[in-house]
């Protein structure tokens, strides 16, 4: 099954393009490009869009079924063009991974506030033993 990466090297290459005509067509560095095809980056779909434009066809054609290296996006208006099951699932546990982040600080949040409400009761204890001796 091919990856995305080597689709696009094929088609590149099919189509004689080099990697720095296709750089160039991008708008991104020659180095940025190459890691596209050596797979070594993930490509959103406005990227992906960009490159299927480039060989007149659609990015979806650009996909195969189980490639991870196509990051899922929902469009501005909530409706999306590509379904992959990993990179549902990439986002999914990039979801996790932010929601157990958030957890985690909320939870330090709620530490702090609590070592706030000590130091305020002690505060407010060392006040009051301070009025009592003023006024004794």
């Amino acid at each position: 099954m091919e990856k995305v990466s080597q689709k696009i090297r094929l088609l590149r290459t099919a189509n004689h393009l080099t990697q720095e005509e296709m750089a160039l067509n991008l708008n991104m560095s020659h180095n940025g490009y190459a890691q596209i095809e050596c797979g070594e980056t993930s490509l959103t779909l406005a990227k992906l869009e960009q490159i299927a434009n480039i060989f007149g066809i659609s990015a979806t054609e650009l996909m195969t079924h189980g490639e991870k290296n196509v990051v899922y996006l929902t469009n501005e208006n909530g409706s999306h063009d590509i379904k992959n099951s990993n990179s549902i699932n990439f986002i999914q546990e990039h979801q996790d991974t932010e929601i157990d982040n958030l957890k985690n600080m909320l939870q330090l949040k709620d530490d702090l506030i609590e070592q706030q409400k000590k130091e305020i009761q002690s505060l407010t204890e060392t006040i009051n033993l301070l009025k009592q001796k003023i006024s004794a």
